[in-house]
């Protein structure tokens, strides 16, 4: 369940998306939130954190990102016992049926189609 308390990374390589993010997440009451421009240091964040015993519980990443896509760190992050129940969810602007099947397929628990809004996140929320 997502607490108000979770910890949660937004990775995205767009600093406006970002920002928005953490905006609706802080008005919607979480205040744990962290940030990444891309995929390498989304992973990185997320196996620091979880090795400083602060792991984050939630995880916002877009699909598409310089350096490490959004289903790269996905993958990787399945491929490991410690993040198999990690709830994750894509963030992208490619809303076709299709693309939000792969996502799905990828083994992300949900996916938002940019741009989204604080109550769409507030939904997402409680569905997860």
């Amino acid at each position: 369940m997502i607490g108000k308390d979770t910890r949660i990374l937004i990775a995205d390589d767009s600093q406006v998306v970002r920002k928005n993010t953490l905006l609706y997440l802080k008005n919607l009451g979480f205040s744990e939130l962290r940030e990444a421009w891309d995929g390498e240091s989304a992973l990185l964040k997320i196996f620091d954190a979880f090795e400083e015993g602060k792991p984050f519980g939630l995880i916002f990443c877009d699909m598409t990102m310089p350096r490490m896509s959004g289903k790269d760190v996905l993958t990787r992050l399945r491929r490991d016992d410690r993040f198999q129940q990690l709830p994750f969810v894509f963030i992208t602007a490619l809303g076709k049926e299709d693309d939000i099947k792969k996502a799905m397929d990828y083994g992300a628990n949900k996916c938002l189609i940019k741009p989204y809004t604080e109550n769409q996140i507030a939904t997402l929320l409680e569905e997860i």
